[in-house]
């Protein structure tokens, strides 16, 4: 996963690739690192590869204790959580 530290020295994952290339803003220096989540209730799961995904960049986080809860409803709060990442994610 491509990041780079933000002024407060926390990882701001890069969003998405367009060609091939990462976009990024030309002040800060990117580094890489593995990020795998080890989810252990999604294994089979139809989305298994999307929760991996999004769970990896850290955008859905899941229930805590490596837990996703893929069959579990969101509430509200999760929901309004889950969207603030995705825009911090798509347009840091």
């Amino acid at each position: 996963m491509p990041y780079y530290l933000d002024s407060d020295g926390n990882k701001v994952f890069v969003g998405f690739a367009a060609k091939g290339k990462y976009v990024v803003r030309k002040d800060v220096v990117v580094s890489v690192m593995q990020n795998k989540k080890n989810l252990t209730d999604i294994s089979g799961h139809w989305a298994e590869g999307y929760i991996d995904f999004v769970a990896e960049r850290e955008i859905f986080l899941g229930t805590g204790g490596g837990i996703f809860a893929p069959k579990e409803s969101a509430t509200r709060a999760e929901v309004a959580a889950i969207i603030q990442r995705f825009v911090e994610f798509v347009f840091s």
